[in-house]
């Protein structure tokens, strides 16, 4: 019996031959798709559950919501990325952060991170550790952390209002500053009032029309003052001072009411103790 002997020049053809085979049956039963290798492409539309794909990647299914599952294979980042010439956005699991869900101004999970989604459920823009609250917002010292306002007519009865409520309808809001740094004598929290209008022919829209200021001037101890607005300035018209103290028309009132201007009465003055008209000690 003669033996027959292949070399290595019969193999490489034998491997070519298998190669070739197999791309033709790939094409032929994927037609307009390109095979290389292990991965396979098509320059059009790819469609799962649909036969008419009308985008890059069209999914559609009959008896469900459609899913796209990003899954890793063992407890580490898992994401999805957005990408164009200028820029890249990525959203997914920050395994580093307690498996928080993120959205990154980046190009990998837990840098340049912008809203943050605990497992607890609370929700930090700014912050990548939420715990103060469903919702914390933590902005730069330049700029409003939050701001509210509408951009069109509102109908009748609807105001941009922050509202807090409780199960006992107790909730409350709170304006300030908390934290433990050094502020400025004088210095506290308010609330300003805007116009949002012209009238008189003085457009009045952005304007402080009136305030509400809490002014710090001691440990534990502050003023509290209702401003409103006279000839286009803020002029106080209400002046309570940590002793108790009520001023109208002066910011320094010495008695529990102090009053700098006249006053009309329209009824009785009730007194249990001593009505002093006059200088009076």
């Amino acid at each position: 019996m003669k033996k027959i002997f292949l070399n290595k020049y019969f193999y490489l053809a034998l491997a070519v031959i298998s190669l070739a085979l197999n791309y033709q049956i790939a094409k032929a039963d994927n037609p307009g798709w390109t095979v290389y290798g292990n991965n396979i492409y098509n320059p059009g539309n790819v469609g799962i559950g649909t036969t008419s794909p009308v985008t890059l990647l069209h999914m559609f299914a009959s008896s469900a919501a459609p899913q796209l599952l990003i899954e890793r294979s063992a407890a580490l980042d898992s994401a999805l990325s957005f990408k164009n010439t200028e820029d890249q956005w990525i959203v997914g699991i920050d395994q580093s952060n307690s498996n928080a869900l993120t959205i990154s101004d980046s190009m990998t999970i837990g840098t340049g991170q912008k809203v943050t989604i605990t497992t607890d459920g609370y929700v930090g823009i700014g912050t990548t550790a939420p715990t103060s609250g469903t919702l914390q917002v933590a902005g730069a010292s330049t700029v409003n952390p939050l701001w509210i306002y509408g951009t069109g007519p509102l109908a009748q009865g609807v105001r941009n209002t922050i509202f807090a409520t409780g199960a006992n309808s107790t909730g409350s809001v709170n304006i300030g500053i908390q934290n433990s740094g050094t502020a400025a004598v004088n210095t506290g929290s308010g609330v300003n009032f805007y116009a949002n209008r012209t009238t008189s022919g003085q457009t009045l829209i952005g304007r402080t029309v009136s305030k509400i200021q809490n002014i710090a001037d001691a440990i534990y101890a502050s003023d509290f003052s209702i401003q409103t607005a006279v000839g286009g300035s803020l002029v106080t018209s209400l002046y309570i001072n940590s002793s108790g103290n009520v001023g109208i028309g002066t910011t320094s009132p010495s008695k529990k009411l102090e009053v700098n201007g006249d006053i009309k009465l329209n009824g009785d003055i009730v007194s249990d103790g001593d009505i002093c008209i006059g200088k009076c000690d």
